[in-house]
């Protein structure tokens, strides 16, 4: 399994991903941006787009700071910076700005990178001002308290607690950390080192502020339904009058150039052995950097690619995965390798460095070279749907290299020739600007062994890089205000029981194609779990019409993917491809629901793909804990079912277990498809008939019956002495979509924890007592009554002031009524939030397939909207006192605590 990843940080990390390569026919026009930038007096730079799809707009406040700007011994302070910016002005108090967001509909939030810091508020349209006034307050007012900055310390200790207990994080932090002697990227990880965070003065946080946060070292870039020149009006009148504090004077070493091949070695408790290589590449905006964004299509994009198809297809690796880090100065390019912890790495690093060698030996063809390029513009319009997305996008550019550039990048890829690529390998890919990491599972065969390269030949190697980003290649012709509505879409159902969604509309050149088949996970034997999954991934393997490499050629041939797997009730399917493509799409879809071969030689690969999820999921412990809970929680009903299995169960399962839960659960009868987007409604149903009504419709139907929980407080420990953090999950009986009392839930859920700021479990868990950086409610919507969780992870020495805490705001929450202000601020968010249901196609089609799945109304949302202004103080005091149910509830603890809750210590094998 190979995809391509693009790297950024929300708070610290989130990981963006990308589809993979494409072969096919699409126009390849350079975007035509409707972008203009002008500078204020004070020096700030103001970006504005219209982008008038759904009647929202963002606005984003990029600052030219981050982790760059630090120095050794005070890592981590553009992090605490960005936490103190959120901690409020004199206007708007701690977290109430974000609160205000929320309650006029809209959301926001703050991440920090190596080389900025971004803020942004995506509101209605009609909130344009509100948020401005907010943003230019945080940058001129942001209050720097002494004691609120001691307090918010351990809040950060605790999300670097959290962030950096995943192995992987810790291979890459000593992997950059041997790259990078002098540059502050030997620093990669924004949250800073955590002796670092802990001797941050007050002091030196607010000296950064002062330094770095003002109009001349930033960019706001308004992005959404607005005018353009009313924009640029109420951007001045609200950040013209704050004053520069000139130019900041950055230290930024030069990193020396490295003379030779670095490896680090790293032991930790893991279920997967992991290599990861580091090359120093061109700098950002190059004409090399733009060669090298073919070149990752080349060796790393989608099934086609050399990599896929040479190492990961042939059973070597697990998984090879390219991640790109867009970077100020020079950085450079990974490539991140996942194997079982017994596996010989020395075989492994072999063909995967031989297989990259060959780039400098001979040429590229050139049906590569051109699938590639084809690749580069899907993604650059796929890439571009929302925006939030549009707005960090024109802020990057502009920063590295000029806004404008986003115009001119595809034109300069329709360039790249074959001498390029070849080029470009033999300058960049050398074993001098290697750095490698490996990490071995403690207690595996590789514990303690020394992995060389003498085998590999010519001491040579390549690795592409990726960053799709761009503009947009249509004319927007949406009624500025307009939201799609489920009004829009037409239903009807084939005589053999399949039934087809359709929503046209031309505001972009794109379609969404999903859709399920119900059945899922819940229909696994219980010593074969996973094998719906399973089923679903061998479905794309091999069909009447396609190969497995050119059914999925189909969708990455124009910069997208395919993707169909189990989940918990259901095998789902989703793809948006670009308009021309949505025909042939269909098409490849069809064959694989109707005909799919099922190629034993594909069974063993589809194995190991699956195995190697299974292996990432076991090694993050919030995962591994709520796999146990819902085990724990639901007992034997097919609820507490692993939608993917464990390895022993994979391993288990035959190609006749495949075939045979096809034949007897993959129906017409059971199947809804789904497509929104740039079609003609007629023209595409007559398709759908032509390619479904052959599929014979068979008998039955899924029902496993409402879960029988057992009474009464139950809790169970799993111990793993090797993590940092406890993740605990504390769950009770939860709603229904379709229950009548949703809306109350819906109300009560938020005030109690279902958001990032401002509900009464963040407040008192996270802001009063500092306990946990992360702690919400999470719920699942299922066709029978599911769980309702509360999630949270601390260190083991706050646990159980954790749980009394949680369990002290359960019985407040059932005990009285909600404020008038909680009431209030929650429906007007509620309501406020529904038009971000339908910003894209692909979300507009997954609300048309969920409200279908659940045997509810199109008009549904309009409904639950009208629904929310009926609720009271008693409807949801009622629906506290109905579902955070004192008297019986599972509590699931994993992590470096016994069955006592009581610490134990580290111990590696």
């Amino acid at each position: 399994m190979l995809k391509l990843r693009r790297l950024g940080f929300a708070s610290l990390v989130v990981f963006v991903f990308f589809p993979g390569a494409f072969s096919g026919t699409v126009a390849f026009a350079a975007p035509e941006s409707k972008a203009e930038a002008r500078t204020l007096p004070n020096g700030l730079t103001v970006i504005v787009e219209e982008m008038p799809v759904s009647p929202v707009v963002t606005v984003s406040v990029f600052y030219k700071v981050g982790s760059r700007e630090e120095i050794m011994g005070a890592t981590g302070v553009s992090h605490f910076v960005e936490h103190m910016l959120f901690n409020g002005t004199e206007k708007y108090p701690k977290n109430e700005a974000f609160k205000t967001i929320m309650k006029n509909g809209g959301i926001g939030n703050g991440l920090t990178f190596w080389d900025y810091t971004l803020f942004y508020d995506m509101v209605p349209s009609d909130k344009l001002d509100l948020a401005l006034e907010i943003e230019a307050d945080r940058m001129a007012n942001s209050l720097m308290d002494s004691l609120a900055i001691e307090e918010e310390r351990d809040i950060i200790l605790e999300e670097l607690a959290m962030r950096t207990e995943a192995p992987i994080i810790n291979l890459i932090e000593e992997t950059f950390a041997s790259a990078f002697k002098v540059h502050p990227y030997h620093h990669w990880y924004p949250g800073g080192n955590e002796a670092d965070v802990q001797n941050i003065t007050p002091d030196e946080v607010k000296a950064f502020y002062k330094k770095y946060y003002s109009p001349n070292n930033a960019i706001v870039a308004v992005v959404g339904n607005i005018e353009k020149e009313q924009a640029f009006e109420r951007v001045s009148n609200f950040f013209g009058s704050i004053g520069s504090q000139g130019e900041p004077k950055r230290q930024i070493s030069e990193e020396p150039e490295q003379k030779g091949l670095r490896r680090v070695q790293l032991k930790a408790v893991s279920k997967e052995s992991q290599a990861l290589f580091f090359i120093k590449g061109p700098e950002f905006g190059t004409r090399d950097w733009e060669i090298l964004q073919v070149v990752t299509q080349i060796v790393g994009g989608g099934k086609k690619s050399r990599l896929e198809k040479n190492v990961v297809d042939k059973g070597i690796a697990s998984s090879v995965t390219f991640f790109d880090f867009p970077s100020k100065d020079p950085f450079g390019i990974t490539i991140f390798i996942s194997a079982p912890k017994d596996a010989d790495m020395k075989t492994i690093e072999t063909a995967v460095w031989n297989e990259l060698e060959k780039l400098k030996n001979s040429p590229v063809t050139v049906d590569e070279l051109e699938r590639a390029k084809r690749m580069y513009a899907g993604q650059t319009l796929l890439g571009l749907q929302t925006s939030q997305e549009r707005t960090q996008q024109l802020s990057l550019y502009e920063y590295y290299r000029g806004w404008r550039y986003s115009d001119e990048l595809l034109e300069n890829i329709k360039t790249i020739t074959q001498d390029d690529v070849l080029s470009l390998a033999k300058k960049y890919f050398k074993l001098d600007k290697t750095t490698i990491g490996t990490l071995i599972c403690s207690g595996s065969k590789n514990d303690r062994e020394t992995i060389s390269f003498n085998q590999v030949s010519g001491g040579r190697m390549s690795l592409p890089a990726f960053f799709a980003v761009g503009g947009y290649s249509k004319d927007i012709q949406t009624p500025h205000g307009r939201m799609l509505s489920f009004k829009d879409a037409v239903t009807e159902s084939l005589p053999n029981g399949m039934r087809a969604i359709l929503m046209e509309d031309h505001s972009l050149p794109l379609v969404a194609i999903g859709g399920y088949i119900m059945g899922g996970a819940v229909l696994d034997p219980q010593n074969e779990q996973g094998l719906a999954n399973l089923t679903a991934n061998m479905m794309t393997r091999g069909t009447k019409k396609y190969s497995y490499y050119d059914f999925h050629e189909v969708f990455e041939g124009v910069g997208s993917s395919f993707e169909m797997d189990g989940r918990l009730e259901s095998i789902a399917f989703s793809t948006t491809v670009p308009a021309d493509r949505a025909v042939a799409s269909l098409d490849a879809i069809s064959d694989a629901l109707v005909n799919p071969t099922f190629p034993k030689g594909e069974l063993g690969k589809a194995k190991n793909e699956i195995s190697s999820l299974i292996r990432k999921r076991d090694d993050d412990a919030f995962s591994v804990a709520k796999e146990g809970f819902r085990g724990f929680f639901f007992g034997t009903h097919p609820y507490s079912h692993s939608v993917m299995g464990t390895e022993e169960s994979i391993s288990k399962m035959s190609h006749k277990d495949a075939v045979g839960f096809y034949q007897q659960n993959v129906k017409p009868n059971l199947t809804v498809l789904c497509i929104v987007g740039d079609f003609k409604k007629d023209e595409m149903m007559a398709r759908i008939k032509e390619n479904f009504s052959s599929w014979p419709g068979r008998r039955g139907g899924v029902e496993c019956g409402e879960p029988v929980l057992a009474s009464g407080v139950r809790q169970k420990v799993l111990t793993l002495p090797e993590k940092k953090q406890v993740k605990v999950i504390l769950g009770t009986k939860g709603p229904l979509l379709r229950s009548d009392d949703f809306a109350a839930f819906s109300v009560m859920d938020l005030i109690f924890g279902d958001q990032a700021f401002g509900s009464r479990l963040f407040d008192k868990i996270r802001e009063e007592k500092s306990l946990a950086y992360i702690i919400s409610t999470e719920w699942l919507p299922t066709k029978e009554p599911s769980s309702y969780t509360i999630v949270f992870g601390t260190r083991s020495r706050g646990l159980e002031k954790a749980l009394a805490a949680v369990r002290e705001e359960i019985t407040k929450m059932r005990s009285s009524a909600v404020s008038d202000t909680e009431l209030a601020d929650t429906k007007s968010f509620l309501k406020g939030i529904l038009p971000f249901r339908f910003q894209t196609y692909s979300t507009i089609g997954n609300q048309l397939l969920q409200t279908t799945f659940h045997g509810l109304p199109l008009d549904f949302y309009e409904r639950y909207a009208a629904a929310l202004d009926s609720v009271g103080k008693e409807e949801v005091l009622e629906a506290a006192r109905k579902y955070l149910d004192e008297a019986n509830y599972a509590i699931y603890v994993v992590g470096p605590v016994d069955e006592n809750l009581k610490a134990v210590r580290k111990k590696l094998k």
